[in-house]
Order: C-alpha cells, then sequence, then structure tokens
C-alpha cells in the first residue's frame, strides 16, 4: 500500500448490556498511521460516518457533552429516512476487535457507500 492511500474501514460498535448489532453500524475513511497484529489501527485525517440504530430516536446525547470539533452532524432528512451522522476527526484510534472490513479506496459520501457499495479510487473534487 502507497503512502497517503485512503483506506474504508467498517466497524461494529458494541454498547454495554445490548444484544450484539447485527451488521456493521460505522464506516470510517482516512489513511492508516499505525497497526498492529490484533488489527488496531491509527488513523489520521479521518472522516466518520454512524447509522445510529432506530431505536435509539432523535436524542443521541446532551447537546453539549462533547466538544464541538468532534460533535456529529445530521445528513439527509432524520423524519423520513434513517439518519446519517458525521464528523471529521484529525486522529483516531481502532480496536482490531470492531473492525469488520477494511477496503482500499475512497467513498465520496457516506450515504452513497452504504446505498450501493461503490468505491472510487480517487476523489472528484477534494
Amino acid at each position: 500500500m502507497r503512502e497517503g492511500t485512503r483506506i474504508i474501514v467498517k466497524l461494529r460498535a458494541f454498547a454495554p448490556g445490548r444484544a450484539q448489532q447485527r451488521g456493521p453500524n460505522r464506516m470510517l475513511q482516512g489513511s492508516i498511521v499505525a497497526f498492529d497484529k490484533h488489527w488496531n489501527l491509527v488513523l489520521r485525517d479521518v472522516d466518520e460516518a454512524y447509522f445510529p440504530s432506530l431505536r435509539l430516536g432523535k436524542v443521541q446525547a446532551m447537546p453539549g457533552a462533547m466538544p464541538e470539533s468532534i460533535r456529529y452532524e445530521i445528513e439527509g432528512n432524520a423524519r423520513k429516512e434513517r439518519p446519517t451522522l458525521i464528523r471529521h476527526l484529525k486522529c483516531s484510534f481502532i480496536t482490531g476487535s470492531s473492525i469488520v472490513m477494511i477496503h482500499e479506496g475512497w467513498a465520496s459520501c457516506p450515504r452513497e457507500y452504504v446505498s450501493d457499495c461503490r468505491f472510487r479510487t480517487e476523489p472528484k473534487n477534494r
């Protein structure tokens, strides 16, 4: 893999006290900085998309609970369709036990990635 190559990581996040999720509910896209034999990853310049369970409803946490730099933004119409929460992180650590899939590529938009699983090799206007 060349230096600076962006990868897509699909994660299954586990919530304490709940049954296991059936499928992945997070997608991260970024560049690998470091990894180990347990598939723990450190990514930089990360775009994260989170697809919350419909049971969680509209409110995820108290509005002032997270710093503004790492808050999620809602993409799409939350009333008509399942919302997608997106955010950008400078750096992120991912434990290997939550990784479902790693793929080299570039998705222009989390919603496009989820709806038809198309990957691009290069960004259009980035």
